[in-house]
């Protein structure tokens, strides 16, 4: 087993920030709501080989507020994908982080598949199932989306993107339908 043998090659990656906000300004504060918070995000990554064809990653996110009472803290595993070709397009399959050209309108993690081609026009297609409440205010919501870009020049791009996201939690109006269009230069 080729994963076996390399076990050498086996490549952990790790960071951690430390966030302070201070929201005194904010309705929460005018409610007499804490107004700071002070909290720790580290990331534990493992990645590797599993043949000639295809990798592996995953990814450990734990996250403490510094400022709560003990251990107030979530411990997730927020990556977990294998990439590969399949008929010549770079497929990535699992939980995976995804963001629509410069994640200004979707920028979250699926479970879901993610497929990517093109050398001129570059061409992400994704499906799957949101996993990360705080963006789409579910995590049963359906994404189904599709970017591009294309340079222009060296240093100027067009992006375009369309995406549906279908919230499965809401009887009616339950679809979103979103679309983006952009230009980004070096000066």
């Amino acid at each position: 087993n080729k994963l076996e043998k390399n076990a050498s090659s086996v490549k952990l990656t790790g960071e951690a920030r430390l966030r302070y906000e201070d929201t005194t300004f904010s309705p929460d504060a005018l409610r007499g709501d804490n107004s700071t918070s002070l909290k720790l995000r580290t990331r534990l990554g493992v990645s590797g080989n599993i043949n000639d064809d295809w990798t592996y990653a995953g990814r450990f996110e734990n996250v403490q507020n510094l400022r709560g009472a003990g251990s107030e803290g979530t411990t997730t595993f927020d990556i977990a994908t294998v990439r590969g070709h399949i008929a010549g397009i770079d497929t990535t399959i699992g939980r995976q982080e995804y963001m629509s050209n410069y994640g200004l309108l979707l920028d979250s993690s699926l479970d879901g598949a993610k497929f990517s081609f093109g050398n001129v026009l570059k061409t992400n297609v994704y499906y799957g199932r949101n996993t990360n409440e705080g963006n789409l205010g579910t995590t049963k919501a359906d994404v189904l989306g599709v970017d591009f870009k294309y340079a222009t020049s060296k240093v100027t791009n067009v992006v375009a993107a369309a995406f549906e996201v279908k919230n499965n939690e809401m009887s009616s109006n339950n679809k979103l339908n979103a679309y983006e269009i952009g230009v980004d230069t070096k000066l």
